[in-house]
C-alpha cells in the first residue's frame, strides 16, 4: 500500500507525541479514514523490557517505527523541507 499524504509532527522531547498520533488516529477513524496509519520515529518505551515477543501490554499505544516500515526518517525530514537536528544526525 503507497500512502500518498503525510502529517509530520514537530515536538520536543517534552511532548508526548505517541499519544498524540493515538488520538489523531481515533479522530481519523470516526472520521472514516479506517486505513489511517500513525507510526513513531522512536522505539517504544511502554515496556522494560519490551512484552512483544510474548503479548503487547498497550497494543492500542504502541506504534510501529518508521524505520521498522521501510520509511527513512531523514530523508523524509529532508524531503519536506524540514532541517535535520543534531539528534537525528546521531
Amino acid at each position: 500500500m503507497e500512502y500518498k499524504k503525510a502529517l509530520l509532527i514537530n515536538a520536543g522531547p517534552e511532548k508526548n507525541v505517541r499519544e498524540i498520533v493515538v488520538q489523531m488516529k481515533k479522530i481519523l477513524k470516526v472520521k472514516g479514514f479506517n486505513k489511517a496509519l500513525t507510526l513513531s520515529a522512536q522505539p517504544c518505551d511502554l515496556c522494560d523490557p519490551c512484552t512483544t515477543a510474548t503479548n503487547c501490554k498497550f497494543p492500542k499505544k504502541a506504534r510501529p517505527i518508521l524505520r521498522g516500515c521501510g520509511i527513512d526518517m531523514k530523508e523524509t525530514i529532508h524531503n519536506n523541507g524540514q532541517v535535520i537536528t543534531n539528534q537525528l544526525q546521531e
